[in-house]
């Protein structure tokens, strides 16, 4: 069957850290045919892979001196927290499973309250009264969306490499959730 043939990772990105000077880094990615954007966040800059397969990624990248960029819990919050100042939606929150029934229906409540209302701050202060990690996290602005997961994996609604809007759009959310507190 011929035709357009679409990946299933068709906009997702691994975030990492180049740990060598930043040219030497991007030559070594670019000789493996991986696409890659840099991404300017505050100071430093990341660099957003284009997965094709978790596998393939691994194995191009494994002599290049990178690492992986998980967004950690602190930098959820920091978004969290800044979302509704800059203008951010967050649309959707996962996090670690929570056994206790009664605990998890708690969060599940609280977070669809503080979804619908945009008062983010009750998210985070049950997130360190229950000590819950965010797994996942869908911010979007009036045009686009992102979906950060805590792997350091990007999706975007459009192709990074393509669309200067959603590069800037990113690198916005990117910039909100690595500020320090």
């Amino acid at each position: 069957m011929m035709g357009n043939k679409t990946s299933m990772f068709e906009n997702y990105y691994q975030l990492a850290q180049p740990l060598d000077k930043l040219d030497e880094v991007i030559s070594a990615i670019n000789k493996q045919n991986i696409p890659l954007i840099k991404l300017r966040i505050n100071k430093r800059f990341l660099l957003a892979l284009k997965i094709r397969s978790f596998f393939d990624l691994d194995e191009k990248i494994r002599n290049v001196n990178i690492k992986y960029f998980p967004i950690r819990n602190i930098n959820f919050e920091n978004l969290l927290r800044l979302s509704k100042k800059v203008g951010l939606q967050v649309r959707r929150i996962d996090i670690e499973k929570i056994e206790d029934d009664k605990t998890r229906e708690e969060f599940e409540q609280a977070k669809e309250l503080a979804l619908s209302s945009k008062k983010y701050s009750m998210i985070i202060n049950l997130m360190k009264k229950l000590n819950v990690i965010i797994k996942r996290i869908d911010i979007s602005d009036s045009l686009s969306i992102v979906t950060i997961y805590e792997s350091g994996i990007v999706w975007t609604c459009e192709d990074l490499i393509l669309s200067n809007k959603i590069k800037s759009f990113l690198q916005k959310v990117l910039k909100n959730a690595l500020l320090m507190r």
